[in-house]
């Protein structure tokens, strides 16, 4: 157990310790601190961890009694070496008592020199800029640092120098001399980030931020199942099961994914030391692709993962949103559910607020986290124990809000291409959306269809390319941007030929910039008007593609919103024709 003397056991020269009595009792000098060990409040004591118990302090007076023992023999000649001897001599029951054992540690914290600094004092320490100082008291004064430049000791303002965010940890007495000489021995100095105030501080509010913002969010996802969702579910004769599920989607799922991430979030949660909270690993467990998006460094974080998509789950709530917001636009017309909607906010008191609003916190909510890690990380240092989680938390949520914004395309897609069809006149076979999931690629081309190496028939026509379909159409001359279904041609029996200049030998027909699609029976010869259009759709049909079908809940998200899009025209068009009658009988 190391023991740390006080100043009045040592018999100190008037130059090193004076003593100024008062009423108030023993005052010590500016210049010359009581014996008073170097504190490092560290978020790791905070903790209770081995780290933070192995860590003891060096006092400033024992680390001064080892510099001075350095360099007595050195200048034994002068009246200053006469002094440091005695302070030698008289501390060395300090250094005896502070020697290091075999199992105990200390540290020193290391600071750059960011101005020149003229000692004008002589128990000032002078530094040029970029020299470095060993701290050796910073906590007696806020101002004035107490430290160890170029084989001197003495006072410096704290203004004048940037903590390196870093310690030195001391193993043994032989190794603090080397410190303190300028020439730590890097085999035995180990060096690890240091978590300044300031840091911490700042930690400890944004932690205390995104827990208050989580638990908010708890709450307001409590107050729309009970509150509302709940009651929907109890009035049959004005919801239906199917209408429940368009206005608030999954959002159910999310209240109880919530609950269980708050609770985890809670039991992590240190309400006398926020700072020292391990939020990162939390995020990852509730990221259910987090071993794709972190390294496998970090994939000792991510425990427990349970096969339900977590997060993800976000996704099918954003792409419900349209749907959503056009059933509850339509319902609020009607007085009856207006009234029923805000009977069910003020039974549970909250904020004045339409349903369309508080429907819009998930989607604002999971767009926030990302950008509350980010600062999370800023404020963590490198030797937090957070610091990697946190880090692969906020990849892993980025790609959460990626994927929410792939899927979200996707179904943009889908609903672009059931459209399309709804555009196509003579429509022959299922669906696209049975087995498509995206247009590729389309453009007007000359076609020529071969049996038994004669031309059936020949025409320009418009080819429109999806990932498992081709397309064959003409235009509607009559109505614009409508066509007229010519053939469908799937790609699991078709095979792809990229045809070169010249004569066919096959059909002996002069192809140029051409390529070909084989089939049972036929082939069908596309001519495009240019080389690089040719390339175009050389390079799209060559593609590999991954295919990825429509699945059901996509299928009843299209259908929904295009159903809601065709009624709400519907309505428009019958306003427009009221109206035009109206003018019409006026006139």
């Amino acid at each position: 157990m190391v023991r740390l003397a006080v100043i009045e056991e040592l018999e100190l020269p008037a130059r090193l310790v004076q003593k100024n009595i008062s009423k108030n009792g023993t005052k010590r000098s500016r210049s010359h601190p009581i014996h008073s060990p170097i504190h490092i409040d560290s978020d790791d004591e905070s903790d209770g961890d081995g780290l933070g118990r192995a860590l003891s302090h060096v006092s400033r007076m024992s680390a001064y009694a080892l510099f001075n023992q350095l360099h007595a023999s050195e200048t034994s000649s002068s009246n200053d070496r006469s002094i440091r001897s005695s302070v030698h001599s008289a501390s060395s029951s300090v250094t005896n008592s502070s020697t290091i054992s075999s199992t105990d540690e200390q540290c020193i914290l290391s600071a750059e020199a960011v101005w020149d600094h003229v000692a004008i004092l002589p128990d000032e320490l002078p530094f040029a800029i970029g020299d470095t100082i060993l701290v050796l008291d910073y906590s007696s004064h806020t101002e004035l640092w107490y430290g160890s430049c170029r084989e001197r000791v003495g006072w410096f303002p704290s203004s004048y120098v940037r903590a390196n965010i870093s310690l030195i940890r001391i193993r043994s007495n032989k190794q603090l001399l080397q410190v303190l000489s300028g020439s730590p021995s890097t085999s035995d100095a180990i060096s690890f980030s240091y978590f300044p105030q300031t840091m911490r501080f700042l930690r400890a509010k944004i932690v205390q931020e995104l827990m208050q913002t989580e638990r908010d969010y708890v709450n307001l996802l409590q107050n729309i199942v009970q509150g509302f969702v709940e009651q929907c579910c109890r009035r049959k004769d004005l919801f239906s099961p199917a209408r429940v599920k368009r206005l608030f989607g999954n959002i159910e799922s999310i209240y109880t994914l919530h609950r269980k991430f708050l609770r985890e979030l809670e039991l992590v949660y240190k309400l006398n030391a926020p700072e020292s909270s391990l939020i990162g690993a939390i995020f990852l467990r509730n990221v259910s692709f987090a071993g794709h998006f972190v390294s496998c460094m970090l994939e000792k974080y991510i425990l427990n993962i349970e096969k339900q998509k977590k997060f993800s789950i976000y996704s099918d709530y954003c792409n419900n949103r349209p749907v959503s917001s056009a059933e509850l636009a339509s319902l609020n017309e009607h007085s009856h559910y207006y009234q029923f909607f805000e009977a069910c906010r003020l039974l549970r008191g909250m904020p004045k607020l339409p349903l369309e609003g508080f429907l819009l916190a998930p989607v604002q909510r999971i767009c926030r986290y990302p950008l509350q890690l980010s600062e999370l990380l800023k404020a963590t240092p490198s030797s937090h124990m957070d610091r990697e989680p946190v880090q692969a938390a906020v990849s892993a949520m980025k790609n959460v809000a990626a994927l929410i914004n792939e899927k979200k395309r996707r179904l943009e897609g889908l609903q672009q291409i059931a459209l399309w069809q709804m555009n196509v006149e003579g429509w022959k076979g299922p669906d696209l959306l049975e087995s498509n999931s995206r247009m590729v690629h389309s453009g007007e081309v000359y076609c020529r269809v071969i049996v038994d190496r004669s031309i059936i028939w020949s025409k320009d026509v418009l080819l429109f390319l999806f990932d498992q379909s081709l397309v064959i159409c003409k235009k509607d001359l009559i109505k614009r941007n409508f066509y007229i279904f010519r053939d469908r041609i799937s790609f699991d029996y078709v095979t792809f030929l990229n045809c070169d200049d010249g004569k066919d030998l096959a059909t002996g027909i002069n192809l140029k910039n051409s390529w070909k699609l084989v089939m049972i029976g036929k082939e069908m010869i596309f001519t495009c008007k240019d080389r690089n259009l040719k390339d175009a759709w050389v390079e799209h049909l060559q593609r590999p593609l991954n295919y990825s079908p429509p699945t059901t809940e996509e299928k009843r998200l299209v259908h929904e919103m295009i159903c809601r899009n065709s009624s709400m025209n519907l309505i428009y068009d019958l306003h427009k024709l009221l109206f035009i009658g109206v003018i019409t009988k006026l006139d």
